[in-house]
């Protein structure tokens, strides 16, 4: 086999186990959607809001507060992030001003009911003035226990000898 017919077919079986490797990447089933939070609705008497794991809005209502009546679901508002979540849900919260979602990275998402749209407010970590509002705990340079009552060794005077 001349160098060139070798050069050409191993280019030619690296380029069919990409593809099939690409294949079975693409052919992997996804994972089935979960439940990752939930919020009880903000001016409601019996309302919920849940966010499943791809990101969708689910509405619905327990139609009385009477156990084993079932509930009352509206097909998905809509999906928060236009998509997967960039990061795990970590909570959400129903209040004025819509369903606010906060993920595990520090993303802060919300959700506006009357436009059943999902707005990126920001990061916590990386938001304007979140490292001034950090405390500087410094550690103490001279950091000893208080010791008081019988027994408690006598305090040290600096400049004075023992």
């Amino acid at each position: 086999m001349t160098r060139s017919k070798w050069i050409l077919g191993s280019a030619l079986v690296l380029a069919v186990s990409a593809v099939r490797i690409n294949g079975a990447e693409a052919a992997k089933p996804q994972p089935p959607t979960t439940i990752v939070a939930l919020a009880v609705r903000y001016n409601t008497i019996d309302g919920f809001a849940a966010v499943a794991s791809d990101g969708r809005i689910f509405e619905f209502d327990q139609p009385s507060n009477v156990c084993g009546q079932g509930l009352f679901m509206r097909p998905a508002v809509g999906n928060l992030f236009g998509g997967p979540p960039p990061s795990p849900v970590v909570a959400s919260n129903d209040g004025p001003g819509g369903l606010r979602v906060i993920l595990q990275n520090g993303d802060f998402w919300r959700w506006c009911w009357p436009t059943n749209s999902g707005v990126f407010e920001g990061n916590l970590f990386t938001a304007a003035g979140a490292g001034a509002r950090t405390p500087d705990l410094a550690p103490l340079e001279d950091a000893r226990p208080i010791l008081t009552g019988e027994g408690a060794p006598e305090p040290e005077s600096p400049g004075v000898p023992k």
